[in-house]
């Protein structure tokens, strides 16, 4: 049995998209139909790849460069890929980062990287990209999270 959604016509954004399960997600999303812009932070031809890969399947895709532990990186970010997209309809927070080390030895510089990448900016990707969704009726959004309204998946 497999997952097959049509995706036709959204633009996704994916954070940390260059490699592993971003990639991954990427290459899905432009499989299903849907353009898509990936985030990275290092590793250009990584991301050129992905980029070659999705246009393979007959749809936009745009890498753009931030580093998501940068204040102002998200909201850069968020306005490439309106001005590659239009608008974003799904919003994939993939991107994250640990420190390997014991606690006795993690610093206050990492686990301020730590809560940057992984909370501060999936705050604000969120506080840019839900309410337009909401308005497009596309999702909802109340104190539990966030929902998509329907399910466009099927399984064959």
């Amino acid at each position: 049995m497999t997952l097959h959604c049509d995706l036709s016509g959204k633009n996704v954004l994916i954070t940390g998209a260059s490699q592993g399960i971003g990639r991954t997600l990427a290459l899905g999303v432009a499989r299903s139909n849907a353009n898509v812009l990936i985030n990275y932070v290092s590793q250009p031809e990584l991301a050129a790849e992905v980029v070659r890969a999705a246009r393979a399947y007959g749809v936009q895709a745009h890498a753009v460069q931030a580093d998501l532990a940068d204040t102002d990186a998200c909201d850069r970010l968020f306005d490439a890929a309106m001005d590659h997209l239009g608008q974003v309809d799904i919003l994939v927070l993939n991107a994250a980062v640990q420190v390997r080390q014991d606690w006795q030895a993690i610093t206050p510089q990492d686990f301020a990287w730590q809560v940057n990448v992984n909370w501060r900016a999936t705050l604000q990707l969120i506080q840019r990209a839900v309410p337009e969704m909401v308005a497009r009726g596309w999702a909802a959004s109340s104190p539990w999270g966030v929902f998509s309204r329907s399910s466009r998946c099927q399984t064959r």
